[in-house]
């Protein structure tokens, strides 16, 4: 399963109250900066993050943390580090 922008923009609206951010009139899409575009500050971030770690059950290490500024970059560093993105492991129906 490849996770596409698509959910990571439905991931972030469903968190904009917990996160604190005002996305009513921001079109949110892959190119979206997460601190200019979307005013995300690092706690957001880190916020934001373990949601989708918790979610999509991977760990983003620091290393990957550095590369993240966009929406498509948090969609790229997911889609890498998936276990789900690399193919079936045969724990899946744990």
């Amino acid at each position: 399963m490849t996770i596409s922008s698509g959910e990571i923009v439905a991931d972030l609206h469903e968190l904009s109250d917990q996160l604190d951010l005002d996305l009513e009139e921001v079109e949110v899409s892959g190119a979206s900066s997460l601190e200019n575009d979307l005013g995300m500050d690092s706690l957001n971030l880190m916020d934001f993050l373990v949601f989708l770690e918790k979610k999509y059950r991977v760990k983003i290490s620091d290393e990957h943390l550095n590369d993240v500024e966009t929406i498509s970059d948090i969609v790229h560093v997911l889609n890498e580090i998936s276990p789900a993105a690399a193919g079936p492991t045969g724990d899946a129906a744990a």
